[in-house]
């Protein structure tokens, strides 16, 4: 089943409440960040082995072809440059989650998460890339 990013923005913001309602804002904070970092590892390692499985290697073209999350056409707008094996330079001037984030009132959530989650991802398909990112759509 594919869903779209209002559904998947929904889902984080609602666990994020929760873990703050329930734990208090630095501990819910802090277990929505262990928890972000657990799954999108667990992507990237999804993601990694079908890459392998195909005889494709764990460089940032593969990283881009092997994707989970399939945004809605026409909703993002953004560039991927791979400047040389190990650099990949994005560029991102719209993002469907950030629209989805905005309608839910989760920015708190959409700064947190969207800090982590391409860090966790890549790490998890593979360790030797390095993900850096100047700014975060939600804080600037």
């Amino acid at each position: 089943m594919q869903i779209d990013e209002y559904t998947h923005a929904a889902v984080l913001v609602s666990f994020y409440r929760t873990f703050t309602e329930k734990l208090g804002t630095k501990r819910g904070e802090e277990l929505f960040r262990l928890c972000t970092d657990f799954y999108g590892e667990r992507r990237g390692r999804r993601m990694a082995v079908r890459a392998l499985r195909d005889g494709n290697p764990l460089d940032f073209s593969s990283y881009f072809a092997y994707g989970e999350l399939i945004n809605t056409p026409g909703s993002y707008t953004g560039t991927y440059e791979v400047t040389s094996p190990g650099i990949c330079v994005e560029t991102q001037t719209g993002c469907p989650w950030a629209a989805a984030f905005q309608k839910l009132c989760g920015m708190d959530c959409a700064s947190v998460y969207c800090s982590l989650i391409d860090l966790a991802i890549v790490r998890g398909f593979n360790p030797q890339l390095k993900f850096e990112y100047v700014q975060n759509m939600h804080c600037a």
